[in-house]
């Protein structure tokens, strides 16, 4: 999975300059605030698991966070990552970036670091895990890096939860038919997974520097089974999309007028531990 992102590296940005874009980082942000405020310690840790090219860790620290960890199994990531911090957060180390596997890491992370972390965010993690037993082994990592003496949380971007994954791609290819590209990228369901888990998906951003990567789209009870079987114990619920302000005021109400009815393109799962 990594080497599909080696080659992307910073392209990888250009996700965030979609009008959709908005409508994650907006609803992202409402949900981890919360916790950024009620953590124990005044500058809280934050563990930014599939990190990308940072663009979260640096909000992250702008929402609230004194320390961001992020960890990314791609090197081309990592490095575009890298290149985005300042002199003085280098010198202050706030934010810090390295290469990891969120299926392997464990309790690694945390005995590495120095003590567990506050909230551990996983924008467009668990998208990546092919089943229950892959999501399961990144739950274990998110547990582990909450420590064990409770609290703590989990806040993660995933695909739109639905329990029948299948009427899903069906609806969501005969949009892409109909309407391709509507949010600026295209969500291609390309085939049911022989588990019967759910469906292998492909992203595409058109034009002059096109982006293409694949993950996965799981039912919603796999996300719910997974963090449980990896040792989240507290409330779990989905937050409930928002359309932001800004989005509407820069594309207009007719712009979204099918975005809520197709469903929206993206979850928010929140987990305590």
């Amino acid at each position: 999975m990594a080497s599909q992102y080696d080659i992307i590296g910073a392209k990888y940005d250009l996700l965030k300059q979609l009008p959709a874009a908005i409508i994650e980082s907006e609803n992202l942000k409402n949900a981890v605030l919360p916790y950024l405020s009620k953590a124990p310690q005044l500058r809280p840790r934050v563990l930014d698991l599939a990190c990308g090219t940072g663009y979260y860790s640096h909000h992250l620290i702008g929402w609230g966070a004194g320390h961001v960890l992020g960890i990314d199994q791609s090197r081309g990531m990592i490095d575009a990552a890298n290149a985005t911090l300042s002199a003085e957060e280098r010198e202050r180390g706030v934010i810090q970036f390295r290469i990891g596997d969120a299926l392997d890491l464990a309790k690694t992370i945390v005995d590495d670091e120095g003590g567990p972390f506050d909230v551990v965010v996983g924008a467009w993690l668990l998208n990546y895990a092919s089943g229950l037993d892959e999501m399961t082994r990144m739950f274990r990592t998110v547990s582990a890096s909450l420590g064990d003496g409770g609290g703590g949380v989990f806040v993660g971007v995933t695909p739109h939860p639905v329990d029948d994954v299948d009427a899903f791609a069906r609806m969501t290819n005969e949009f892409e038919r109909e309407q391709p590209c509507k949010w600026g990228l295209s969500v291609n369901y390309l085939r049911r997974l022989e588990s019967g888990e759910g469906w292998r998906t492909e992203i595409v951003v058109p034009g002059e520097h096109e982006v293409r990567f694949r993950n996965y789209h799981l039912p919603k009870e796999v996300y719910e089974r997974a963090a449980r079987q990896g040792g989240m114990r507290g409330e779990l619920r989905w937050k409930k999309i928002e359309m932001p302000k800004r989005a509407l005021e820069m594309m207009g109400e007719e712009f979204w007028q099918p975005y809520f009815v197709k469903g929206p393109h993206l979850g928010i799962l929140i987990v305590e531990k």
